[in-house]
């Protein structure tokens, strides 16, 4: 988070540099444009999110609490798909997708995803011959970006007012927060020598155990 702040923050300061520049050398440079700061600042926090085990978790906890897990399931077997080799077994990997996914009788929820014409289009490139294959990988190209934009614009904003989202920062606070011997239940004495005593000791708040050394 600090981070996405101080990227933030150095860009305003840059214009105030800039707006002393141009006074100087007598040339107008445009302001920087806030919606894109914007944009900016919230495409690094979702990928922040989104490259953290714990943050990814809990993002798509929140989607499939909204009906809109199938996008994450949908994105990641389209990524899978695009690194495949050319032949019979990317196009019978397409053909899976396109089932789980688009069939009259897909029952994983995608939300608003997108559906009806784009769906022909994918059984129409699935179908067609070999030659035609590369239509077929334009086609979940596109739809993934489709979805990752999507994600970015309008998912990832409603998370972010989530409890779930608190749930994350606070989370994040608690492994900032150095260890002291306060957060640990001292069970009993493992041994003593001439540096001090060893403890098996039990975290407060995970409950694991640890050895733990006291002078």
């Amino acid at each position: 988070m600090e981070i996405i702040q101080e990227f933030t923050e150095n860009q305003f300061y840059l214009h105030a540099i800039t707006l002393q520049l141009q006074e100087f050398v007598g040339v107008k440079l445009e302001p920087p444009n806030r919606d894109v700061l914007a944009s900016s600042r919230n495409r690094e926090r979702l990928a922040l999110v989104y490259n953290e085990p714990m943050g990814k978790l809990l993002f798509q906890k929140y989607a499939e609490s909204i009906g809109c897990f199938g996008l994450f399931l949908l994105e990641e077997a389209i990524e899978e798909l695009l690194s495949l080799p050319k032949g019979k077994f990317r196009t019978r990997i397409a053909k899976k997708i396109f089932n789980r996914f688009f069939s009259e009788t897909a029952k994983i929820p995608l939300g608003a995803g997108p559906k009806g014409s784009l769906a022909k289009l994918l059984k129409r490139a699935i179908d067609s011959e070999e030659k035609e294959d590369e239509l077929g990988l334009q086609a979940f190209r596109a739809l993934r970006n489709d979805m990752l934009r999507d994600i970015e614009l309008d998912l990832f904003p409603h998370f972010v007012q989530s409890d779930l989202y608190a749930r994350l920062v606070s989370i994040r606070e608690l492994e900032k927060r150095p260890v002291t011997k306060a957060d640990f239940n001292f069970i009993r004495v493992l041994g003593e020598g001439g540096f001090g005593k060893v403890f098996a000791v039990s975290k407060k708040d995970t409950k694991r155990a640890y050895a733990c050394k006291v002078p």
